[in-house]
């Protein structure tokens, strides 16, 4: 079955979330012997597809013949309420296939608070809440990703959880689950077969241990061990990359050079939890970058791992990128950089790219808390990185601080004013913008703060309050994280099982989207806890080092003797030194395995990319025939293009349709010229917005190259464009014409969908509004309303065929009407559902000597 969703998108903000027919996602028949996978990220779609591991697991399974792998995401709160009001499941984007009828779900646990929204996809697709309370024919829910460290909190919602990195254990999981579907055993057996693999938790064969206690096991396995992969191998990579046509919060391409991290930061379980580090070959990153921008037509790639800096080829790989991407005006993106590692030679290899924000985690304001947490970066470092980043170019850095870590002081909170006023004087000098961020500290499990207290709402606010008050006044923007938020991250990352009831609790009274400030209701939460008689203080105290704790056991691979010496080295402030640049630290993985560096495995093997798909050169025949003089042509660098934007293009905003318009342009290889200054930008201009949800039959863009292209351009971009993007004429300019959006003056829109009754009701209407002087009508933009008279837009207004509402809206420069302001007052008499009818541009025209002519002709 598959869900119909179009007649509800033109009532939801962003309705391109929904569509999931963007470049490179993959299409499969949903056949008897392919096992459904559904891969879901518990937040909204922009966050989702900037999750590189989620995208790496779609790319993995779908190489499979034998499964079908489709994405899911959380609906916005606009789009659940459409759903439940017209009674949809919960649906795949590539098939529209409810999720309930997938064979395995699979639920990505980035962060604690995704708890809630992981409950409303299970309601939302009609999947009981509890592993005990499903059915043989209900879909096996796996979780994964960090919080899986600790999985207690959300244990009773999950089949089982993938412990550690899934590239290999995703496909062992595909195959117990086709072995079991194939015999028609109960659902106790594909636990048991489950809880065999290696990495698989299955909260079903733990018991729900008490306060004070870790779940403990009826099977022989007493612990559950982390998977690791031993390389980044190339079929790693998701490529070809899907590309969404929205803008997402990582909006560029994603390649990851490194995995782990050894710098130990004692407050990271990232860090703890993705060791050892693995590093990927310089010529994979580079073949990566190049397959993936031109497959992609991003034009930003960012360079990903727990700490950029660290790679050890870095320098070498920025300073051959120019070389490699030729012609390509990209940006460069390291999304997490150590100060002390970014060097003026890094500075200066970035400078020959397009610049995007830098930002540097100094964490905390003093030496002292440097050596409490294991990262102590010097002031001049920090300084000399930032001077470093302003004189390459660089108009904008970030810094990222953290307030309430253990055993902070006043003196601790004033290091991070003079460090922010001392970086924002630095900035000054060269006009740049300095930002702040600054977050609650959080105690999680598997690290050596996981016996630490943590600081309450209150502490936290007056913290604040200080920093607040001394950073006013210092060209500083500054941005909080709620200490509230923190709060309940803090309870979930350290809960046990018993917190599963206030979760559900909190979910039936409305929690959703707890991550996001506007959607966060703590008071519901203080009530789930109260109702359910549980102290979630309790979960934030310090414990001791005797004390058996929920996630014991999970075996992350990090031995628990050396957390406990990395506690009482954070008491005394000594540093551990990172294992990479000196000695084995002995934290309990096998590392030093076949002679390879401390904590590195896997780093030195090369090997091939799967090969791209190629088209074959033309083949020719015969004797060559002999070259003829030919007088030279002019070569055109400027291109007027018509095309159509319909089927599920419509839902483009026209920001998403100039992004997905420059995409393609780079996917076919096309030269774009580019302007000149900070942030350059591709020379394409676009006729007049369409608004969300209408079709267009002729609409236009004017394109300029960096150099003349003598082939057929209407046919080079026709094979790169959406679906739904559909090219019709390209013809070059010559001529100095003028710009589309002082050329076309004028628009017309066919409206179907009206019911014949109401046609011939509102026809009188349509001669009414005519011979009016004066049509006022109310507008809201960005939140303000005014009163708009929409009289001298409107050109003509008229039923066609019988069926249709035809109007021609004329653009002057004072502005033009919109088609729903029109459509508002013409079913003023009647009540007809706007949003419901079909709107459709027919017609961009130029009036030329009392004649509508095409922009075409004026070239």
């Amino acid at each position: 079955m598959k869900v119909t969703i179009d007649h509800i998108l033109p009532r939801v903000t962003k309705p391109i979330r929904y569509l999931g027919d963007e470049i490179h996602s993959v299409h499969k028949d949903h056949t008897p012997d392919r096992l459904k996978v559904a891969l879901a990220y518990p937040d909204v779609y922009e966050l989702g597809m900037s999750n590189l591991g989620l995208q790496i697991l779609y790319h993995i399974l779908n190489r499979r013949d034998d499964v079908v792998c489709e994405r899911v995401f959380a609906p916005w709160t606009d789009m659940e309420d459409e759903m439940r009001r017209g009674g949809l499941p919960l649906f795949a984007l590539e098939s529209r296939t409810p999720i309930r009828e997938f064979d395995l779900f699979g639920i990505s646990l980035q962060h604690e608070l995704a708890c809630t929204n992981v409950l409303n996809l299970l309601d939302l697709a009609g999947i009981p809440l509890h592993w005990r309370d499903r059915a043989r024919t209900d879909p096996i829910i796996v979780g994964g990703g960090p919080c899986a460290f600790n999985p207690e909190p959300v244990a009773d919602f999950f089949d089982c959880f993938a412990i550690g990195e899934g590239e290999e254990v995703i496909g062992e999981l595909v195959d117990v689950a086709k072995e079991w579907l194939a015999t028609g055993d109960p659902r106790a057996t594909l636990h048991r077969e489950l809880g065999r693999l290696s990495g698989v938790y299955v909260p079903a064969l733990f018991d729900g241990a008490p306060p004070g206690a870790s779940a403990r096991s009826s099977e022989p396995r007493a612990r559950v061990s982390r998977r690791i992969v031993e390389d980044l191998r190339p079929e790693y990579a998701p490529l070809p990359p899907i590309v969404p046509f929205c803008e997402i919060t990582h909006d560029r391409l994603g390649v990851e050079v490194m995995r782990g991290c050894t710098r130990g930061c004692r407050f990271c379980l990232s860090g703890i939890g993705y060791r050892p580090v693995r590093e990927r070959p310089l010529e994979s990153v580079i073949e990566i970058a190049r397959r993936g921008l031109r497959e992609s037509g991003w034009d930003e790639v960012s360079f990903v791992s727990l700490s950029s800096s660290d790679y050890s080829r870095l320098e070498e790989l920025v300073e051959r990128l120019p070389h490699e991407l030729g012609e390509e005006q990209v940006a460069i993106s390291l999304p997490s950089l150590r100060p002390d590692a970014f060097s003026e030679r890094l500075a200066r290899g970035l400078s020959q790219f397009r610049r995007t924000g830098l930002t540097f985690a100094p964490e905390c304001g003093s030496w002292r808390l440097g050596g409490v947490i294991n990262k102590q970066v010097g002031e001049d470092a920090l300084l000399d990185a930032i001077a470093h980043a302003y004189t390459a170019g660089w108009r904008q850095i970030k810094l990222y601080f953290m307030i309430g870590l253990p055993t902070e002081t006043s003196d601790d909170l004033q290091g991070i004013v003079d460090l922010t006023r001392r970086a924002a004087k630095v900035g000054r000098k060269t006009k740049g913008r300095l930002k702040v961020s600054i977050s609650p500290f959080v105690a999680k499990a598997h690290t050596p703060f996981q016996w630490t207290a943590q600081e309450g709402i209150e502490e936290m606010r007056e913290k604040e309050l200080f920093l607040r008050r001394a950073l006013r006044s210092h060209n500083v923007t500054v941005k909080w994280r709620s200490p509230e938020i923190s709060f309940l991250e803090g309870v979930l990352a350290r809960g046990d099982r018993q917190l599963v009831r206030v979760i559900e609790r909190a979910w039936r009274m409305g929690c959703r989207f707890d991550k996001w400030t506007e959607h966060f209701h703590y008071d519901r939460w203080e009530r789930a806890f109260s109702e359910e008689d549980i102290d979630p203080t309790a979960y934030l105290r310090a414990r001791p080092l005797d004390e058996v704790l929920p996630w014991d056991h999970i075996d992350i691979g990090v031995a628990r003797a050396f957390l406990t010496e990395e506690k009482a080295r954070s008491e005394a402030g000594d540093v551990t030194p990172d294992c990479r640049e000196q000695t084995c630290v002995h934290c309990g993985l096998p590392c030093e395995a076949e002679g390879r560096p401390p904590a590195l495995l896997g780093s030195a093997r090369e090997s091939a990319l799967p090969a791209a798909e190629a088209e074959a050169p033309a083949a020719t025949y015969g004797r060559p025939k002999r070259r003829e003089y030919r007088r030279p042509q002019p070569v055109a660098t400027r291109f007027r293009t018509r095309f159509r934007k319909t089927r599920s293009a419509r839902f483009l905003s026209h920001l998403d349709l100039m992004r997905a318009i420059i995409r393609s342009v780079r996917r076919a290889g096309l030269p774009l010229a580019y302007s000149q200054g900070f942030r350059p930008h591709p020379r394409i201009s676009f006729g007049p917005p369409l608004a969300v949800g209408m079709s267009g039959q002729s609409e236009f863009f004017d394109l300029r190259l960096g150099r003349g292209y003598p082939g057929n351009i209407a046919a080079a971009l026709a094979k790169w464009m959406p679906p739904g993007i559909e090219v019709v004429e390209a013809k070059p300019i010559f001529s100095k014409a003028r710009s589309l959006s002082g050329l076309i003056s004028s628009a017309t829109y066919r409206v179907e969908g009206i019911d014949r009754a109401t046609l011939e009701r509102i026809e009188p209407r349509l001669e009414e509004m005519m011979a009016c002087e004066r049509i006022v009508v109310k507008r809201v933009t960005e939140g303000e309303a005014s009163e708009i008279d929409i009289r001298p837009y409107l050109s003509s207004l008229r039923l066609v065929d019988g069926s249709a509402l035809e109007m021609t809206l004329r653009f002057t420069p004072t502005g033009t009407a919109r088609p729903t302001e029109v459509l508002t007052e013409v079913m003023a008499r009647g009540t007809i559902d706007i949003a419901g009818l079909r709107i459709e541009r027919t017609d961009l025209s130029v009036e030329w000597d009392g004649e509508a002519r095409s922009p075409m002709d004026f070239i």
